[in-house]
């Protein structure tokens, strides 16, 4: 909704998340959760991304988990949308979104090699 009220904007979406879609809004706006992940958390998490690359959204999303099943559901929402993920230090992670989110602002791509983690652009 913010979106569609300032078409002007263009919006980043800064994601933390250990890669596992567990959880959805229903149609009624109540939550669902269940584990392992549900086929339709799944395609609605899915849904989203497209959703948000629809309306010009850059998703950076930083992985707590290198399981690789994980990985790849991680993966495959950076290449859908062609945004980037990053694998940050634990330790770190705040200072690195921080950092990414300044530098998006200034146009300036990030530093992977600063030791903070690993991008990836899909």
């Amino acid at each position: 909704r913010f979106l569609d009220r300032h078409p002007q904007a263009e919006p980043v979406v800064l994601i933390v998340t250990d890669g596992e879609p567990t959880a959805h809004l229903r149609r009624d706006g109540t939550p669902y959760f269940d584990w392992p992940p549900s086929p339709e958390t799944i395609e609605l998490t899915l849904g989203e991304v497209d959703k948000m690359t629809r309306r010009g959204a850059t998703l950076n999303v930083f992985s707590l988990d290198d399981d690789p099943r994980l990985a790849a559901f991680v993966e495959e929402v950076a290449r859908r949308n062609g945004g980037r993920v990053f694998t940050p230090d634990a330790d770190r992670l705040g200072t690195y979104v921080v950092s990414d989110y300044l530098r998006q602002r200034r146009g300036a791509r990030p530093d992977s090699r600063r030791g903070h983690g690993r991008a990836r652009t899909a």
